[in-house]
């Protein structure tokens, strides 16, 4: 319950919009859950969906302090603006433009995000316990069981910067002492669906889509078979939005072993069509009537259920739908400001006409 306070729905500012049906040019996002820090202390907040086999990736959009234009009294007060991500070939006014997404400058505070299994304790960080594995803003250091290593291969962040975090779990090999990446990669004693003990059961993570790390990428190997959730810890004025796909501001790199990382989204699947939802609660025996009616039932009473079955699938179906679109507006957004490519977001054919859900 204490750690509840560092989720908030907000609204975001709008983002432009070239579509002609705008009047003001502009389309407003749904509201979004934004991870908070505060002064009452430094807990883990914990997604729904977890992974317990395969690789699955996603990503931390790093937001600054609202007030970050006050004096900043913290450690860490060396941050790098958004517009120093600019490429080259930018125009002047490009690079000066501040997100409006991801709240650019310096961040009053400190965050860590990464991997937890159900056992880590949500009134600490993440990486306080052996059952979850973090990457903290300072240094870019990895944490875990309450160890904290400089020296890996990390890289500082801050506001504007994208983490990923890609975990893979194919193997049942037992964690190590201190759960960090060997320097020298063990045996190939036994395989995992064509993986060997060195690519499974490994945490990566990402900064700006570049892989971190000096070992092959891997952050921490060996990690014990469990269910791992996404997790984040923010202190202070630190913010931050995850975005679980399945589009991605970075997509994830290549990963070592031939590894292939998929959406953690894909974890939640999207919802029937109403056709489909009909044939899933209907199905099992002959015109689905034994489920949930009986024999003497007139048939006029099994088609009014479909219909509803079928109403309330077309709402859920038509919501997602919006969903999607405002999130391939949003990525599409937030590549364009800084300077990549879009190619592979492609526009969604049933965007909404209001821009709003």
């Amino acid at each position: 319950r204490d750690s509840a306070p560092q989720l908030k729905l907000e609204n975001p500012p709008p983002i432009p919009s070239k579509e002609r049906d705008k009047s003001d040019g502009t389309v407003k996002l749904q509201r979004k859950l934004v991870a908070r820090g505060g002064i009452k202390g430094y807990r883990m907040s914990r997604a729904t969906h977890g992974v317990s086999k395969g690789c699955y990736y996603y990503e931390a959009v790093i937001m600054g302090s609202p007030t970050a234009d006050q004096p900043n009294n913290s450690r860490h007060n060396k941050k790098r603006a958004l517009e120093m991500e600019s490429v080259d070939d930018q125009s002047a006014s490009k690079r000066q433009r501040t997100s409006t997404l991801s709240f650019s400058g310096k961040m009053n505070g400190h965050i860590r995000v990464g991997w937890s299994t159900r056992l880590g304790d949500l009134q600490a960080p993440v990486g306080y316990d052996k059952h979850s594995f973090a990457i903290r803003d300072i240094a870019g250091s990895r944490v875990h069981n309450s160890r904290r290593e400089d020296l890996w291969g990390g890289q500082e962040f801050g506001p504007g910067d994208v983490m990923g975090f890609a975990i893979s779990l194919h193997g049942d090999t037992a964690a190590n002492e201190t759960g960090k990446a060997s320097e020298t990669n063990p045996t190939n004693s036994s395989k995992n669906e064509g993986l060997s003990d060195a690519c499974s059961n490994c945490i990566f993570f990402f900064k700006n889509g570049e892989l971190l790390g000096k070992v092959d990428g891997r952050a921490f190997d060996r990690i014990a078979p469990d269910k791992y959730f996404p997790a984040i810890s923010c202190y202070e004025e630190s913010s931050a939005r995850l975005n679980f796909g399945p589009h991605f501001v970075f997509p994830p790199a290549s990963l070592p072993c031939g590894i292939e990382s998929q959406p953690l989204s894909n974890l939640c699947p999207p919802p029937p069509t109403p056709d489909d939802a009909v044939d899933m609660i209907l199905s099992g025996s002959k015109e689905g009537k034994k489920i949930f009616f009986s024999k003497r039932t007139d048939e006029s009473i099994v088609n009014a259920f479909k219909d509803l079955v079928k109403a309330e699938a077309v709402v859920r179906h038509e919501a997602f739908s919006q969903h999607l679109c405002l999130h391939l507006k949003e990525i599409r957004f937030l590549r364009e400001e800084r300077g990549l490519d879009t190619f592979d977001v492609v526009k969604c054919k049933d965007e909404p006409t209001d821009g709003v859900i």
